[in-house]
């Protein structure tokens, strides 16, 4: 009806649109009767906590505030690494080709093939009992120096950052030069906060690439800022653990602590990542099958 494509129908909409209004407000209405309907269960279970919902109410104010704001980016910027991207998958497309004979990058049947034939054992399978050739394998592949492996892991992060990322933010900003995030403050299932369209949280951090996008308003900068040890605090607060506040009160670092008991003194900084991942992953629910896989195994 709008003759428009669903992602840009709120921006041709008149914001007094009668059906427009209505349907903004319903969100309200419904929010207001199914509180009503649960006011009687929350308070029998003792989950009514009025502080907590004040602060709740105030944390989604401000993220409203922010995502209206929003923020700059550089739309020249964006679509010269769009094309570097580009070029960097169809580099790797064509070698892949050239050289293993592999038509497509993801195309899991000529890769663990090709890779079989290389001499490698590809010892995991799928559901359906093929050769498993995930990110995880691939990535032990390219670490111990496989040039296939490396090459196709290579082509498939361009293609990733390219449409997960880059075309996401060209396409949230088109026409504005400016970004205005969904931000929700229990988005995460983990109870955190969340940030979409374009997805902000889940930006590469491993290189600014993806980051240099976006800028500061005329006259102010950017400024990045983290929680020293945010969630050990708040598991020594929790647990009361005698010897992780008395790290964290003599400034001391748990987490090299824990690896020096775990590997020893002269621990590596893959190790170091190891112990990381496992504290964090454990502080967030995350089971053996899990952190097994985020360590390879260790």
């Amino acid at each position: 009806e709008q003759g428009c494509s669903v992602g840009d129908v709120f921006r041709t909409i008149p914001i007094d649109d009668p059906t427009y209004i209505l349907y903004t407000g319903m969100d309200t209405v419904c929010t207001f009767r199914a509180a009503h309907c649960l006011d009687e269960a929350i308070l029998e279970k003792g989950w009514h906590n009025q502080g907590l919902i004040l602060t709740d109410h105030e944390d989604l104010i401000n993220c409203i505030y922010m995502g209206a704001r929003g923020m700059p980016v550089d739309a020249d910027y964006l679509h010269e690494t769009k094309a570097e991207l580009e070029a960097t998958e169809d580099r790797c497309k064509v070698a892949a080709h050239d050289e293993y004979g592999i038509t497509s990058l993801f195309a899991t049947a000529q890769l663990a093939e090709a890779l079989t034939n290389q001499g490698v054992k590809l010892t995991e399978l799928t559901a359906t009992g093929k050769p498993k050739v995930d990110k995880a394998i691939l990535s032990d592949l390219a670490d111990s120096g496989n040039e296939l492996a490396s090459l196709v892991m290579e082509g498939k992060r361009a293609r990733k950052w390219r449409t997960a990322y880059v075309d996401a933010i060209l396409s949230s900003s088109k026409g504005i030069g400016r970004v205005h995030p969904m931000i929700n403050p229990l988005g995460a299932r983990t109870g955190r906060y969340s940030a979409s369209n374009p997805p902000l949280q889940q930006l590469p951090s491993s290189t600014d690439q993806i980051r240099k996008a976006f800028v500061a308003e005329p006259g102010e900068v950017i400024v990045s800022v983290d929680y020293s040890g945010q969630e050990l605090r708040l598991a020594a607060a929790l647990s009361m653990d005698a010897q992780l506040k008395a790290d964290l009160a003599a400034g001391i670092n748990p987490m090299k602590r824990v690896a020096a008991e775990q590997y020893g003194t002269d621990y590596t900084p893959q190790q170091y990542l190891y112990t990381k991942i496992r504290t964090y992953g454990g502080f967030y629910g995350g089971g053996l099958k899990t952190l097994a896989k985020q360590t390879n195994g260790n």
